[in-house]
Order: structure tokens, then sequence, then C-alpha cells
């Protein structure tokens, strides 16, 4: 064996192990970001449930105060806080285009249906706001139990039960 065979093998055995290294590398940085991006996701789909939830106890509250005169529950001329999505540069980074496009849709909606409500019950006042509210909550909390279930679906998360978008839907009609 000469110098020249033992120059070759050495670059080549050296060159193997930087593309070995650079492959196992990236495949950490890819799995690692995955991983962001699915506890993201998770995050935002239980977020969106328990903001669809609270429409569904609100609406419960309406249907209350109005089927027994005022006695019981609540009206309300706004919809409940719409929760703040987390601050995780990472995992929005890494997360698909079309969960943030959803996740924000529903926040554009949100905000929309605010502003009718606060439209409403500064011309019209309170009661017809209250009115205007329950269809309001029906509509957005059921967005956002559709949005958290395509995340839940697209990632991979067990589904939850059906009945809290059946039962915002039977009130959105």
């Amino acid at each position: 064996m000469d110098w020249g065979q033992l120059l070759t093998g050495l670059v080549g055995a050296g060159i193997g192990t930087a593309i070995v290294e650079a492959t196992v590398t990236l495949y950490g940085s890819f799995k690692t970001n995955r991983g962001y991006a699915k506890f993201l996701a998770f995050r935002i789909a239980v977020q969106l449930e328990e903001f669809a939830q609270s429409c569904s106890n609100r609406l419960d509250e309406i249907s209350n105060n109005m089927s027994s005169s005022g006695a019981m529950g609540s009206l309300y001329d706004r919809l409940p806080a719409f929760p703040a999505y987390p601050e995780d540069a990472e995992g929005w980074r890494n997360v698909s285009p079309e969960v943030m496009h959803l996740a924000y849709q529903v926040r554009v909606k949100y905000d929309s249906a605010q502003e009718g409500l606060r439209f409403v019950s500064h011309e019209f006042g309170f009661d017809e706001a209250a009115l205007e509210c329950a269809t309001y909550c029906a509509n957005v909390g059921l967005e956002a139990a559709r949005v958290a279930r395509g995340i839940r679906q697209q990632y991979g998360f067990p589904a939850l039960g059906a009945q809290l978008e059946e039962k915002l839907e039977a009130s959105s009609s």
C-alpha cells in the first residue's frame, strides 16, 4: 500500500463519516421540529375545544334564562373569552400552514362576532344583543370544535366525542 491509497482511504472514510453525521443530525432536527409542531397542534386543538365548550355552556345559561323567565341562568351580550394561542416560536415555525390558517380563521370569526355583538348592544341595547349572542355563540363555537377535530385528525390524535359538535350544530340552525 502506498501513500496515495492510504490518503484516498482516509479522505473517503472522513467524507463517509461526515455524511452519516450530517444525516443523523438532520434526521434528529426533523424529528424534533415535528415534535414541536405536534405539541403545538395539540395545545391549539385543546384550547379550541375548551372555547367550544364555553360557548356550549353559555348557550345553556341563555336557554335556562329564557325558559325560566329570568329565574335561572343568565343573559350575555358577548361571547366567552377566546384563548390566547401559545407563544411557541419553534412550534409555529414547524406546524403546518393549514393549521395556522384554520386557527387564525377561527380567531377572525370570533373577533367579527364580538364586534357585531358590540354594535348591536350599542345601537339597540343589551336585550337585543343578548338575543343575538346565542346565534353567534353556536356558530363560532361550532367552527372552533370543527377546526379542533380537523387538527386532531391531521396529527393523529384521538378524537373527542361528537356530542359537543352535535349540540352546537343544533343550536346554530
